[in-house]
């Protein structure tokens, strides 16, 4: 059982929207979702349990997904609701598939899967010279291997939004789009809270992955030219978010505090 002092230092819900990048947040002290994952990876452990095992993770998500699903039964019973009989309207749920910005997040997630293999490419090759030149003098600069420890975590920021900002796209659209069916006030909130909050998560991955495309940019000659059709890609998509969900502007959550990106 945990004091009432170690749930106190959680900040509640802090976890709703974020980027899910634990190893890179400063705020994981304060996540009780993080601390869960912590708890439940040191426990497989003293098992003498691999955490990472495919089979441990799957039971691991099937235990969250069955306490996620009473958690939801019990809210819904307090409400009057029942959940069982929600499924008749799973065809009025909208499906943003063909919406211009969906359609462009998907088309941006292609165009960054490709070019993440060219730049692991030039890893290999930079990779390479850095060895040839230590056999031959002994040695090597330390700050060619510094900006390539650089460039490494610039691929890394591109490779984990790229995938992340169509889902968590799909997601804020299709969010607008059941406020705007809706007629209670309070389910039109919530959805637009949902919508703008979505929204803020694309835009902050949207402003990183521009950070991380400026820096290959000017890292490497022969990927200039797909670094600069990316990084106008990657605009149009943050124009397209100011355009479509101007809400995420004003979006308030205390897992973006200090998060700023300067470009």
């Amino acid at each position: 059982m945990e004091s009432k002092s170690v749930k106190n230092k959680f900040i509640p819900r802090i976890y709703s929207y974020c980027d899910r990048w634990c190893e890179r947040c400063s705020q994981t002290e304060k996540c009780s979702v993080y601390a869960d994952g912590q708890k439940k990876t040191e426990e497989h452990r003293q098992k003498g349990e691999d955490p990472d095992n495919w089979e441990i993770v799957v039971q691991d998500m099937q235990e969250d997904i069955k306490k996620t699903m009473c958690l939801l039964h019990k809210a819904a019973k307090e409400e009057g609701m029942d959940l069982n009989d929600l499924s008749a309207d799973a065809e009025d749920i909208p499906d943003p598939r063909n919406h211009p910005l969906c359609q462009k997040a998907g088309g941006y997630m292609s165009l960054v899967h490709n070019f993440l293999k060219q730049v692991r490419r030039k890893f290999d090759e930079k990779r390479e010279a850095i060895l040839e030149k230590s056999k031959v003098l002994l040695s090597y600069e330390e700050d060619e291997v510094k900006v390539l420890e650089d460039m490494v975590f610039h691929y890394e920021t591109l490779s984990w939004y790229h995938t992340l900002i169509p889902t968590k796209v799909y997601r804020a659209l299709s969010s607008k789009m059941e406020g705007e069916q809706e007629s209670d006030p309070e389910l039109v909130r919530i959805s637009f809270d949902d919508a703008n909050g979505s929204a803020k998560v694309v835009y902050s991955g949207l402003l990183r992955s521009i950070v991380a495309l400026q820096r290959i940019y000017t890292w490497d000659e022969e990927l200039k030219n797909d670094a600069l059709t990316l990084l106008v890609e990657a605009d149009r998509l943050r124009k397209g978010i100011d355009a479509e969900l101007p809400g995420h502007k004003s979006f308030k959550s205390p897992w973006f505090c200090g998060r700023e990106v300067v470009t």
